[in-house]
């Protein structure tokens, strides 16, 4: 089911000033390398990409994997930010992920990554999924901050198998949105000061059955 929900999104998702477009081989991988710097990288498994090359391999192995997903490149005003995916998921459920979001620290608290996720969900409810999932470091609260903000809410956590630059395992928040529904996607987003965003101690213990995932 996740590979007929990947075939059915399109290949631009187009918000004005805020455009996806679908990355392949013959993209703009140098771009994207120097506008992704040091810092985007901290809770990243595998760290900072050593040059092009190794991020353009670490993009492309992503979309060879069973599941594959959809990898996009984030354009604002014309001009390369980042990159994000939609995932499809193993169990085949009427679910897509979204994730490895990487963008250039100049777009960070702008509220761009709202406008792009906002982007990817319309585009997974159009192509017919339930669910939206998301799922970050135990230790990036930014990250964790900003899928709440969306509407997301927390079912549990996973031990992955990756180990972070420090040696330890990452334990990794998962997050679910229901899209089944137009309301569920149209609903307008609380402005962040009326959401209750969890401590970072809180964030370690989300409510929900403990190694859930969807």
């Amino acid at each position: 089911m996740s590979a007929q929900l990947l075939a059915r999104l399109p290949d631009l998702l187009d918000g004005g000033d805020v455009q996806l477009t679908r990355f392949g081989e013959a993209s703009d991988v140098a771009s994207l390398f120097v506008v992704l710097t040091a810092e985007v990288w901290t809770h990243i498994p595998g760290g900072e990409p050593v040059d092009v090359e190794d991020l353009r391999a670490r993009m492309l192995g992503r979309i060879a994997k069973t599941p594959s997903c959809v990898t996009w490149l984030i354009y604002l005003d014309g001009a390369l930010v980042g990159t994000t995916s939609h995932f499809g998921q193993p169990d085949g459920s009427e679910a897509l992920e979204i994730g490895a979001t990487y963008m250039a620290p100049s777009t960070w608290a702008t509220g761009l990554n709202a406008r792009v996720k906002e982007l990817m969900i319309a585009a997974a409810r159009e192509s017919g999924a339930k669910r939206v999932l998301f799922r970050t470091d135990e230790r990036n609260v930014r990250s964790a901050h900003a899928i709440l903000k969306l509407g997301a809410r927390a079912v549990g956590t996973r031990r992955e198998e990756i180990i972070r630059a420090d040696g330890s395992q990452r334990p990794s928040l998962l997050f679910e949105l229901d899209i089944g529904s137009s309301d569920a996607v149209r609903a307008p987003r609380p402005h962040p000061r009326a959401l209750h965003l969890p401590q970072a101690a809180e964030l370690r213990h989300p409510p929900g059955p403990e190694e859930r995932r969807p």
